[in-house]
Parts: C-alpha cells; sequence; structure tokens
C-alpha cells in the first residue's frame, strides 16, 4: 500500500508541475500573440551560412558578382545551428519569424526552399528598404550578421542581436562586432 501511495504521489507531482508548465507557456504564447510580436532574421551569415553558394556562384560565373547568382545554388546553405534554434524558440512562444535576403528580385531557390519556415521572406534591394520593412513590420527582435542590419535595425527601434560571422564567410559588408552595443548571440559561429 506505501508503494502505491509514493507512486501515486509522484504522477501527481508529476502532473501538477507539469499543467504549471503548460499554463505558463500558453501565457506567454497568449501575449505574444495578442501583442503580434515580431522577430527576423537577416539570410546571409545570419540565418544560414552561405559561403559554400557564393564560392560555387564565382566559379561557375566568373566576372559577375557572385551575390546575383548564389541564390541559384542556395541547396548548399547550411543552416548555423544558434539562429535556428532561436528562430523555433521564438515560434515556440508566439512570435511571428520573417526572413531578409539581401538578394535580387526573384531569388526562387531561397523563396522556395525556405517559404515553410517562415511567415514571410522579403528581398530588400539596398539599405534603405531594408530599413523600411524592419519599421514597417515593427520587430521586437532583429538578428544580423552585418553592422548595416544593426544599424538599419536600431534605427527602426528593433532590439539588434548580433549573429557571429564564420570565419570561412564570403561576405564582403562591414563587421564589426559591439560597434554599436548590439547584444551577442551566444556560439552563433557555428
Amino acid at each position: 500500500m506505501e508503494f502505491l501511495r509514493n507512486f501515486l504521489a509522484k504522477w501527481f507531482m508529476r502532473a501538477k508541475i507539469f499543467a504549471f508548465l503548460f499554463a505558463l507557456w500558453a501565457v506567454i504564447f497568449s501575449v505574444s500573440t495578442i501583442l503580434q510580436l515580431k522577430a527576423a532574421f537577416e539570410y546571409d551569415d545570419a540565418f544560414a551560412y552561405t559561403g559554400d553558394s557564393f564560392r560555387t556562384a564565382e566559379k561557375k560565373y566568373p566576372g559577375l558578382d557572385p551575390i546575383q547568382k548564389a541564390s541559384e545554388f542556395c541547396s548548399k546553405d547550411r543552416i548555423k545551428i544558434a539562429p535556428y534554434l532561436s528562430m523555433n524558440f521564438l515560434k515556440f512562444i508566439g512570435f511571428k519569424i520573417h526572413l531578409l535576403a539581401d538578394r535580387p528580385a526573384g531569388s526562387d531557390c531561397i523563396l522556395s526552399r525556405w517559404r515553410g519556415s517562415f511567415e514571410s521572406i522579403f528581398l530588400p534591394a539596398d539599405s534603405l528598404e531594408k530599413y523600411s520593412i524592419i519599421e514597417r513590420n515593427k520587430y521586437l527582435l532583429y538578428f544580423s550578421a552585418s553592422d548595416d542590419g544593426i544599424i538599419q535595425a536600431q534605427k527602426a527601434g528593433a532590439k539588434a542581436i548580433r549573429v557571429s560571422r564564420n570565419k570561412n564567410s564570403m561576405a564582403e559588408y562591414e563587421y564589426n562586432p559591439g560597434k554599436y552595443m548590439e547584444k551577442k548571440l551566444p556560439l552563433s559561429y557555428l
């Protein structure tokens, strides 16, 4: 009889803990949804390591700017672990997640590959358009590897979070971590 009482007490306690955690998640998710909280990730070197697609574009189309053709090889892009986990955690607590890729219009490979993972995907042509997208969508968090992304996010009122650039990156943008007093995503270089 003592064994049964201990067994039931143990499982009752586990059920209480589960109910508490579920209720806590429900409150956080509801508040996030009601407030329409959003976060955005830059694609190149922030959400995905894109060095391989840039190298392939450079080899296949010598003399052309690799960014114009790198989108054709997005299947070579690799997801970065910390941003991917951050994206899924934010989705879990009710955030809407968007992706911004500094690529030319019509980057079909990126659009088709990531359409199911993000609520919206934007292809800003320049810094001004990136700023207007960030401001219009009122992102709470903006994850970026480039100085330009950090600057535009801070100007638009979003909390900028620096994603470390991979050491093998081919990106030519300005990269000065901490220069703009932004927070850094831990282990984001992986």
